[in-house]
C-alpha cells in the first residue's frame, strides 16, 4: 500500500460502531421495490431517487437537519438513524461513491 493510504479493517468497524464481528454473516436479499418501504419504516420518509437502497448523504442532511423540539420517540429514532447513516457514509467510511450511503 502506498504511503498515506489507509484501509479500514473489520476490527476498525467493531471499535467505531460497537457492532459484533464474530459469528455468521448476515446477508439479506431485498428486491428493489422493497427499498422504499424499508426506508419509510426506518426513516419515516424516502427520497424519490432511492435506487438499489442507495441514499444521497445530502438528502439525509437536508431532510433530517434539525430534530423538532416536540419530536416523538419514534421521530427521534428516525433522526438518529439518519444521523448514523450520514456519519458512517460521509465521514467514517466514505468512499468514491460520490456522497451516498447504502441503506
Amino acid at each position: 500500500m502506498p504511503f498515506g493510504e489507509v484501509t479500514i479493517t473489520l476490527e476498525d468497524v467493531a471499535t467505531l460502531t460497537g457492532l459484533a464481528i464474530d459469528g455468521d454473516a448476515v446477508i439479506v436479499d431485498i428486491p428493489d421495490e422493497d427499498w422504499s418501504a424499508m426506508c419509510l419504516r426506518l426513516l419515516g420518509q424516502a427520497p424519490t431517487d432511492l435506487g438499489g437502497g442507495v441514499i444521497r448523504i445530502t438528502w439525509l442532511r437536508e431532510t433530517f437537519d434539525e430534530l423538532p423540539l416536540s419530536a416523538s420517540p419514534e421521530t427521534t429514532e428516525q433522526y438518529a438513524r439518519a444521523y448514523a447513516l450520514s456519519l458512517m457514509g460521509g465521514v467514517l467510511f466514505s468512499d468514491r461513491s460520490g456522497g451516498s450511503v447504502h441503506l
